[in-house]
Formats: C-alpha cells, structure tokens, sequence
C-alpha cells in the first residue's frame, strides 16, 4: 500500500494478486471535499466512483452525493437537529438519503434519526 498526503489532498494506492485499489481524496475549501476512486479485481471486475461532500454551516447541514460506473446515483442529506448545547437534550442528527440505478431502474429512499451521536 502506498499513500502521500497534504494538508490539502490524498491519494493511495495498493495492488495484490489479482486486486489494484487507487483513490484520491481532495479538500477544495473548508465545505467542500471531492473524491475519486477506481478499484479492479481479476475476478469481480473494475468499478469507478466520485462522490463530494459539501458541508451547510449555516444550516448545520452536511450533503454528500456519489455516482458509480455501475450507474448508481446515491445522495445523503443530514441535518443536525440539536447540535447538543439544550440541557437534557442528546445531540441529535436526521438523515435523508436515496439511491437510483439508472440501468436496473430500481430506486431505494431511507430516512434515519441518530440520537446521541
């Protein structure tokens, strides 16, 4: 495995028998972070991705969203509802997220609630 970083951008690679792993990972400012990677493997095939994350301050919010070479479109919106500072009140973050595959046309949505985390 090999990795070089700076404060501002990562990339890894690692490679094995019949595996090669790369990724790259970039912070373009403090809201906004980009990511690639491409991993194939002899047996399963190869599979690319880029996804970003693109943090809301204001709204204590954070977007993250990725497309795949198998034509998966997923996204996630969290929202942290309490961010912990209400006396007897847990930190609380609510999580909407979806998933399209464009080739199968098959679509999954899913809301989530963590309390305490």
């Amino acid at each position: 495995m090999a990795r070089y970083s700076t404060p501002k951008w990562s990339a890894t690679g690692m490679a094995g028998d019949s595996l090669l792993s790369l990724a790259y990972h970039q912070k373009i400012n403090e809201h906004i972070e980009l990511a690639l990677g491409f991993d194939a493997n002899a047996r399963e095939g190869s599979k690319a991705r880029i996804g970003y994350q693109l943090e809301l301050p204001d709204n204590s919010a954070v977007f993250r969203a990725s497309y795949d070479s198998e034509w998966n479109a997923s996204a996630v919106l969290e929202k942290r509802i309490n961010p912990g500072s209400a006396p007897y009140i847990p930190p609380t973050t609510l999580a909407l997220s979806g998933v399209l595959n464009h080739a199968s046309k098959k679509a999954a949505i899913g809301v989530g609630l963590n309390v305490g985390g």
